[in-house]
């Protein structure tokens, strides 16, 4: 059996087909042509998010030591900081979140995968340490932790250990911040 596959015509005019002589209506080839175009954004903002994640750090003094640490100061960092992150992937020694005002701040273990230090920091001075901070395992709800009693603007995340092998403790003072 041969199966003969049609030629279509084609308009010498412009070189394209009409839609007529494709056989493919107007509104499936719009359709076709907006997926295309999502597609490639979907792309686009892919790598741009990767690749600004990774390149903005920063050295802060923490207690007169120098620490590598990747920057949120934005609603979109923020709200990532760093999950589904692993610690060889974050190509620093934590994350710092800076914010414009001070209020108490409450953070989600959503979608980490592995535990976490947290320093609260205000004025420049550590003022709530939480250590080793469960990461969600399986569909176990993320844990919730917050700066309450105290009102911050900077919050630091490290890999649980960090403050016991650093020897961070209360009233430490935080340099580097802005």
């Amino acid at each position: 059996m041969v199966i003969q596959i049609p030629r279509f015509a084609r308009d010498d005019t412009n070189n394209t087909m009409s839609e007529h002589q494709s056989g493919m209506p107007g509104i499936v080839k719009t359709s076709l042509q907006l997926l295309g175009v999502f597609v490639v954004l979907m792309i686009a903002l892919t790598v741009f998010s990767k690749v600004s994640f990774r390149s903005t750090t920063k050295t802060v003094t923490i207690a007169g030591r120098g620490y590598d640490v990747l920057v949120a100061n934005t609603p979109e960092g923020r709200y990532q900081g760093l999950s589904g992150k692993t610690i060889q992937g974050m190509h620093a020694e934590g994350m710092i979140f800076t914010f414009p005002t001070v209020e108490e701040r409450t953070f989600e273990m959503r979608r980490m995968l592995f535990p976490l230090d947290f320093l609260w920091v205000h004025d420049g001075l550590i003022v709530k340490i939480d250590q080793d901070i469960p990461a969600p395992k399986g569909k176990e709800k993320p844990a919730k932790i917050s700066s309450a009693p105290y009102a911050v603007e900077t919050v630091f995340e490290f890999p649980a250990g960090f403050v016991k092998t650093n020897h961070l403790n209360l009233g430490d003072s935080v340099l580097g911040v802005k």
